[in-house]
């Protein structure tokens, strides 16, 4: 994504969305980037009382055009003060515009919330959220989604964490958490998670294939940082090789080292969807995650 020049940031006008702003400045503050604060307001459409006609679409009055732009003048103003600020407002369908903005747009980051507050709400993303991470090439930051961002959204990011699977998009993800550390001055660790043993396997066997299996990640890890020019040069990772379920544990890691970001990759499956293993790391991290 770099350099930064531009960074989206959605607005619903919600506590939550406000709550993400402290990373949009971070970023822009380092890269000295425009921030673009875009609100979509959903179109009106009329049911005709005759039949033989579908909805028809209702232009929205100006006023109300001119009043959410007045509301979006006012949004966050003391965070964005002294900043590179735009104010955007569309009509249209929140997910559609947000997307073709970012693709069209010359945007290298997005900064949203997910939505996710509650006991039931928690375990799933925000709609309009889901969408954006399926369809924008850029990357994507989203703040922490069980609890609220206040809580969440440091003033500075000391400690990157970066989630691998040794895949071929690895180099580049590592690439990305590498240079976002260099850049911010962040500390950088590096986990790859390897799957649990077969619970048959004998102690012995499963010692020696631990042993192989983790031997064998790192000296992949280790390749990995060799060939980033970031982490050879500028910065020094620490490297994780854990055993377990991938969400709970990179998870865990992330809350035992105090890591004020994650960065994973944004996988996708044959259809080009967020595979569920993303969703899920998104949901349960403990800390804002950028997906890349």
């Amino acid at each position: 994504m770099y350099p930064i020049s531009r960074i989206l940031v959605p607005v619903d006008f919600s506590d939550r969305c406000e709550q993400t702003i402290p990373y949009a400045t971070l970023f822009a503050a380092k890269y000295n980037a425009e921030i673009v604060l875009l609100h979509v307001v959903n179109p009106v459409y009329s049911i005709p009382a005759a039949g033989g006609f579908g909805p028809l679409l209702v232009p929205l009055p100006e006023t109300v055009i001119e009043g959410l732009g007045k509301r979006l003048e006012s949004f966050a103003a003391g965070s964005l003060r002294g900043m590179n600020v735009k104010r955007l407002v569309y009509e249209g369908d929140p997910a559609e515009q947000v997307s073709e903005f970012a693709q069209g747009g010359n945007v290298q980051l997005i900064v949203m919330p997910t939505h996710g507050s509650g006991i039931v709400r928690r375990l799933l993303l925000g709609s309009v959220s889901a969408k954006i991470l399926h369809d924008v090439p850029c990357p994507v930051l989203t703040s922490h989604h069980a609890t609220p961002s206040a809580e969440a959204a440091p003033k500075t990011i000391t400690h990157i964490l970066c989630a691998i699977d040794l895949r071929a998009p690895s180099q580049s993800i590592l690439a990305e958490a590498s240079r976002t550390a260099v850049d911010l001055g962040a500390a950088l660790s590096v986990v790859h998670v390897i799957s649990p043993l077969h619970p048959h396997l004998t102690e012995e066997l499963a010692k020696r294939y631990r042993r192989e299996v983790e031997a064998q990640a790192r000296t992949q890890l280790a390749a990995l940082m060799a060939a980033s020019p970031e982490t050879t040069q500028s910065v020094t990772a620490d490297t994780y090789v854990q055993e377990g379920e991938v969400v709970s544990t990179i998870s865990s890691l992330a809350q035992s080292l105090r890591a004020d970001l994650l960065v994973i990759g944004r996988g996708r499956d044959e259809k080009g969807r967020l595979k569920p293993t993303g969703y899920a790391i998104i949901r349960e991290a403990p800390c804002a995650v950028l997906s890349v």
